[in-house]
């Protein structure tokens, strides 16, 4: 899976949506603890609140995710994590970015993903110069190239 693939469909936890299994592993029966339980509470109550689409949807995702070798399961779960441990602003800005990226048609969208993923290894400096010379990101306002350029910190090294 591509990083940035990945990285825009994990946005999806930026609005609600969960990636991670909301219940243990087969076989991984344990007592949660009440921060464990309390969050898986208001997963499900999330879960029930969608439309019966969106949550086949999600089951299906779900099942896919679970298909994943674990090597790629963790990669995902990583990724995941840096999404969580940004800022609410910087979650703001990346969602506007997200916004702007779902817009735009998908042989673009791979284009612009292939692209960046080259760049994924470049030092910050020269990340940043290289991304200056890309049109759709010289679209972007300030507030979204920093998120994510942020972001872009934040994720696991690709191989």
């Amino acid at each position: 899976m591509v990083w940035l693939g990945a990285t825009v469909a994990s946005l999806g936890q930026l609005r609600g949506e969960e990636s991670e299994p909301v219940r243990p592993p087969a076989g991984k029966n344990r007592k949660l603890s009440p921060e464990e339980r309390k969050q898986l509470q208001e997963r499900y109550r999330r879960f029930k609140q969608l439309s019966p689409e969106e949550q086949e949807r999600l089951r299906r995702r779900q099942k896919d995710f679970e298909s994943l070798p674990d090597e790629q399961k963790e990669q995902l779960r990583r990724r995941g994590q840096a999404l969580r441990d940004l800022s609410p602003d910087q979650r703001a800005r990346l969602r506007r970015f997200h916004q702007r990226w779902e817009n735009l048609p998908p042989e673009r969208r791979k284009h612009i993903a292939q692209r960046l993923r080259r760049l994924q290894n470049l030092p910050p400096l020269e990340r940043e110069r290289a991304m200056d010379a890309m049109p759709f990101w010289r679209r972007l306002d300030p507030d979204e190239r920093q998120a994510v350029l942020d972001f872009i910190e934040r994720l696991p090294q690709s191989n």
